[in-house]
């Protein structure tokens, strides 16, 4: 976001060396350490818009999971401004996002929109240890207390046959490498044959 001119953003990140690092990288914007279940603003003040790059799925790998999860989504509402946006990326699925974000727009908290997202990455490099999308969900805060604000909408989603194609094409590159791998040690197995028989040869001759 940097290179592409997004500056004004306060980022934060439990590691003090991490800031440190980024502070030194990106020296023009703002950083600092803060816990993303305690966050030190004020209510509905500072913020249109809270972005998730997968903090979702780190907490979602610890004890209390999903609790921790609820409580970041409640600290990130708490700040928001009124119809303000929090936008996350996940490698979990779409179901378990949905599962999440669901338990606050069941009571009016928030309006959620998920989609899957191409993954750059796979485009330009295409490997079977890569995902092939990220789940992308778009959370819109109300205007006042009760309301059911309208689901963001998110452009460039893949569709379900877009997807399983992706899927396939994975497999797809996996069979083709562990083929490969096959062929590999086939050649070294007829190679390693190859050179007993030799030595037996020499063995013989001498």
């Amino acid at each position: 976001m940097h290179s592409d001119g997004y500056t004004n953003q306060i980022n934060i990140d439990l590691c003090k060396n991490v800031i440190a690092a980024q502070k030194e990288r990106y020296p023009d914007m703002d950083w600092r350490v803060m816990d993303v279940l305690d966050l030190k603003f004020e209510d509905e003040k500072d913020f249109a818009v809270v972005l998730d790059k997968s903090m979702i799925d780190t907490l979602l790998c610890g004890e209390g999971a999903e609790e921790k999860v609820l409580a970041m989504f409640r600290e990130a509402l708490r700040v928001l401004k009124p119809g303000g946006l929090y936008l996350g990326w996940s490698l979990h699925t779409v179901q378990e996002v949905c599962a999440l974000a669901g338990r606050l727009a069941k009571d009016a908290e928030w309006s959620f929109t998920t989609a899957r997202i191409p993954n750059p990455a796979f485009r330009d490099e295409p490997s079977p240890k890569r995902a092939v999308a990220h789940t992308f969900f778009a959370c819109r805060k109300p205007m006042a207390s009760g309301e059911r604000p309208e689901a963001p909408t998110i452009l460039g989603a893949l569709t379900d046959g877009v997807f399983v194609g992706l899927l396939e094409a994975r497999d797809q590159l996996a069979r083709q490498e562990t083929l490969s791998a096959a062929s590999v040690d086939s050649m070294m197995s007829a190679l390693s044959s190859q050179l007993e028989n030799l030595d037996t040869k020499n063995q013989d001759d001498t």
